[in-house]
Parts: structure tokens; C-alpha cells; sequence
């Protein structure tokens, strides 16, 4: 049903996008945590599959970005390499109503499901939760438990698809902490995928993303998820 779905919004999730997007999709996992490298489609993968719950159980669903610019930037104002926008891999005769304001970005669904589109901040008015996905959460200020928590008062769902951890050292610290006991907790689906599991960019690409960086220790951190890169290969 997932890959139907999938084909219906035009598209086609790459090969190690597919687990964690199942695991949502067919109610296995309701957290998901996945540190996948930069450039690795996370925000195209979650938004459909944010896109594909919305339509397939009616219920109150947010999509999040650390701030709403952010937010307003990727789904309302990006674009595939084809040109394709965002907004445009939800099938249009399944939508009833679109609002794009400073105040509110949604979309009602004609099952009732409503989709919302904001920075970590409009969980505070949000009531009746279905399911989160909280795109690059530890880049932004909402402690990742109380998102977990506003989601999980209403029997729902949260993804955090992810590549960095950004902010002072307590900050960091506390956020490694917290995905440290996520993979260790039964109840979370946790993934790390690096630019060596995915195959997603070539040797050339990434060499030329290292130089452009100029930053080893951000480089491992976008590229390897923080682990160290073994000096032959660097």
C-alpha cells in the first residue's frame, strides 16, 4: 500500500528510505529518529510520507522545520532538480483547501485531515496531534522530549529525520544524550546512515562538498554523521 501510495504522489523513495518510512507508514514504530547524511533526501522521503498518512488516516498532522521561514522555504518554495514543487507531490483532487500567510501554511484534505506547516513553535496552540515529523529538530530551540510527549498524549506519531546537532555544548550534549537512549529504548526506531551506507552522492561529490566546507569537523559531522573518516580515504 505504501509504494501505491508513493507512485500515486509521483514519487519514488530511494532504496534505504524505504525502512524508515514503513516503519510509520504500517504503525511498527510511532517514534522514528534517523540521522541521515546531508543531500540525502530526508525532507522529500518524510514530506511524502507525511503527505501519505495525511490521506490515508483523517487526523491533524505538522510538518517542522526549526523556524517557520525555514519551514516556508523547503515545502512551499522548493523545488525537486525536475521542478517540481513540494506542494505538488500531494495529488491535487485530494486537497479542499490551501492557506499560505505570514500566520498559517495547511492544507484541509477532503478526508477532513488537516496538514499544517510551521516552525517547532505552533505545537504550543496544537491540539488532537495525529502525527509530527520534526525535519532537523536539534537545529532549533524545542526540546526533542516535549515534541515526543505533545504527540504522545494523543496516541500518535513523530519522526525526527536529521543530519546535525547544532547550538552550545550543554545543548549538544543533551541532544547526543537523548538519541544515545533513543537507541537504546525498545519504543524508537533509530537509523544512521552516512554518505558510505547510502551511496547517494559519489566520491568526486563528496570530496568536492569537503573542499567547499572548508571545515573537517562539520564535514564529518554533515557527511559521517560524526564518525571519523579513516585517513587513506580522506
Amino acid at each position: 500500500m505504501l509504494k501505491q501510495m508513493m507512485k500515486q504522489q509521483g514519487f519514488e523513495p530511494r532504496p534505504y528510505q524505504w525502512p524508515a518510512l514503513a516503519m510509520i507508514f504500517y504503525g511498527i514504530y510511532n517514534n522514528v529518529l534517523c540521522r541521515w547524511h546531508r543531500r540525502s533526501g530526508k525532507d522529500m522521503a518524510f514530506w511524502n510520507l507525511i503527505v501519505a498518512m495525511a490521506r490515508k488516516v483523517p487526523g491533524n498532522y505538522f510538518y517542522l522545520q526549526p523556524t517557520h521561514v525555514a519551514a516556508r522555504k523547503i515545502i512551499f518554495e522548493g523545488v525537486t532538480k525536475g521542478g517540481k514543487r513540494f506542494v505538488d507531490f500531494i495529488p491535487e483532487n485530494e486537497i479542499c483547501r490551501q492557506l499560505c500567510s505570514k500566520g498559517e501554511m495547511s492544507f484541509a484534505f477532503v478526508n477532513s485531515s488537516n496538514l499544517y506547516i510551521g516552525g517547532q513553535d505552533i505545537l504550543k496552540e496544537a491540539r488532537g496531534i495525529t502525527g509530527i515529523v520534526s525535519s532537523e529538530h536539534f537545529l532549533g530551540d524545542e526540546k526533542v522530549n516535549k515534541t515526543q510527549e505533545a504527540v504522545s498524549r494523543y496516541n500518535g506519531w513523530v519522526a525526527f529525520p536529521f543530519s546535525l546537532f547544532r547550538g552550545n555544548e550543554d545543548k549538544k550534549k543533551a541532544d547526543r544524550a537523548f538519541f544515545q537512549n533513543a537507541q537504546e529504548d525498545c519504543s524508537w526506531y533509530t537509523e544512521v546512515l552516512t554518505v558510505e551506507d547510502t551511496l547517494a552522492m559519489n566520491s568526486k561529490d563528496v570530496q568536492k562538498k569537503r573542499k567547499r566546507l572548508m571545515n573537517e569537523e562539520l564535514f564529518q559531522e554533515e557527511m559521517f554523521c560524526g564518525r571519523t573518516l579513516p585517513p587513506e580515504t580522506a
